[in-house]
């Protein structure tokens, strides 16, 4: 299992065969946010044979004190067993470091919630077309 970049392609390809997402995670909204002036790279993480099983829009911003990166109303996921280990791999690298003052330790906080967001009862698209 493997954390990596993915090419547009590979993103509309993987989306493509999910059954939930957001808007949030299509390649029109990282064009959006390109044009507001974040970076916006495609992820995933694949399964043993190599498929891709998550992905996700990150964008990213310089900001004072370092870079925030967001993934908003993601990932998208097609195997409901990969999302949590996508975040956790993908907050892994921030949880080695800490902030600078030595009592606080921000990343930490983060995974508890992207790891409940990650649960398979999000948003279905059967149930949003049928409105």
């Amino acid at each position: 299992m493997t954390f990596k970049l993915l090419s547009q392609e590979e993103f509309i390809q993987h989306t493509s065969a999910s059954s939930q997402r957001s808007f949030m995670q299509t390649v029109e909204m990282a064009e959006l946010l390109s044009k507001r002036g974040f970076s916006t790279q495609y992820v995933g993480y694949t399964d043993p044979q190599g498929q891709v099983v998550v992905s996700a829009v990150l964008y990213s911003m310089p900001m004072t004190g370092g870079l925030h990166m967001e993934i908003n109303c993601g990932p998208v996921s097609t195997d409901a067993q990969y999302p949590a280990s996508f975040l956790s791999s993908f907050a892994s690298p921030m949880l080695k470091r800490r902030c600078p003052r030595a009592h606080h330790q921000a990343p930490t906080r983060l995974i508890r919630p992207l790891t409940a967001m990650a649960s398979p009862h999000l948003m279905k698209r059967s149930s949003l077309s049928s409105n």
